[in-house]
């Protein structure tokens, strides 16, 4: 066992999307990530594919994007992002307390 190094670095890398599928007739449009650009920063997410049309013209075996793998990732990006938020008003408190000396002393 070993801690998740990847978050909030490897998130920025991730490009998000709206997308239709080709044989969905309606074209509703679908909120994700596209699986041949996340295979190529995170390629344990994705399930890579076959270029082999069925009879319907469709992809027998597409590719997919495994979302539940992307989720320890986001948690350990808001782990990252807390500590930032923490450590920033840290910074803020003390110089607000430097600007209040200050002030005390001018006035």
């Amino acid at each position: 066992m070993s801690k998740i190094t990847l978050g909030i670095e490897l998130l920025r890398k991730i490009n998000l999307v709206k997308y239709t599928w080709k044989i969905d007739q309606d074209k509703r449009l679908y909120d994700g990530v596209l699986a041949q650009e996340l295979y190529e920063i995170y390629p344990s997410a994705v399930t890579v594919g076959e270029d082999v049309l069925g009879e319907d013209g469709s992809l027998k075996h597409p590719w997919n994007v495994d979302y539940s793998k992307l989720v320890p990732v986001t948690m350990k990006s808001v782990q990252e992002l807390d500590a930032k938020i923490v450590e920033l008003e840290d910074t803020v408190k003390y110089l607000q307390e430097q600007l209040a000396a200050v002030l005390a002393k001018l006035s």
